[in-house]
């Protein structure tokens, strides 16, 4: 299968690439931010959202919620994307992203 992706990309210039998500430029450009409470549990998982969607919540929860500590802008976070509970995963994902200036 990556094998398969991998000759894809070279014949599909219209699609971007991060990690193990396949999008289109627009999509980077402006990622839409997804619920996933009603998604399969094993698809409520921050290993299976783009770094570009988490990025984008980040941004949301910020405009929405002004300055967050860690812990809650991880909250924040969590509640947008769907996810069942706040991670330590992502608490340090988000923390990390923050400092990035993501």
């Amino acid at each position: 299968m990556k094998r398969a992706l991998d000759l894809f990309a070279d014949d599909a210039p219209d699609l971007c690439h991060e990690a193990d998500f396949w999008f289109t430029p627009e999509q980077r450009n402006a990622p839409i931010v997804r619920d996933r409470s009603a998604a399969p549990a094993s698809l409520r998982k921050l290993d299976m959202i783009a770094t570009s969607e988490i990025r984008a919540a980040i941004a949301i929860a910020r405009q929405q919620n002004g300055s967050l500590r860690d812990d809650e802008l991880a909250r924040a976070v969590a509640g947008l994307l769907g996810l069942p509970k706040t991670s330590a995963e992502c608490a340090r994902s988000c923390g990390r992203w923050r400092r990035e200036g993501g």
